[in-house]
C-alpha cells in the first residue's frame, strides 16, 4: 500500500491528502463521467498545492501502485469481511421489535 511505501514519512495532514488522491484515482477508474482534477483541486487542494503538484502526485501514485488500480482477490475479501465486521443488522438489535402493518 501507498501507507507502507510512504506512510512514515508523512504527517496526518500529508496521508489526508494522499487519501482524497487516491479517491481521486478510484472515481477516474470507477465513473464512466468524471470529475477533472482541476475541480478536485479547486474544491479539495487548492489551499495545499498548486494544480501542477497535485498531476504529479497523482502519477507518482499510480507509480507506487504500480498502475494497478484495484485490489488483489484475497485483499478485496480480507477488507470486505472486515467492512462487514462493522455494521450491524438492524434485526440483530436488542430494541427492535417486529410489528405488524396497519392494514
Amino acid at each position: 500500500t501507498v501507507h507502507a511505501l510512504r506512510g512514515e514519512q508523512m504527517d496526518s495532514r500529508e496521508v489526508g491528502y494522499a487519501l482524497a488522491t487516491l479517491m481521486f484515482l478510484a472515481h477516474s477508474f470507477l465513473q464512466d463521467e468524471t470529475c477533472p482534477l482541476h475541480i478536485w483541486h479547486q474544491y479539495l487542494f487548492r489551499k495545499y498545492c498548486p494544480l501542477k503538484t497535485l498531476n504529479t502526485a497523482v502519477i507518482r501514485l499510480m507509480e507506487l501502485l504500480r498502475y494497478v488500480l484495484r485490489l488483489m482477490d484475497a485483499d478485496l475479501a480480507y477488507r470486505f469481511h472486515a467492512l462487514l465486521g462493522t455494521i450491524q443488522p438492524q434485526w440483530a438489535h436488542p430494541r427492535h421489535h417486529l410489528r405488524e402493518q396497519p392494514r
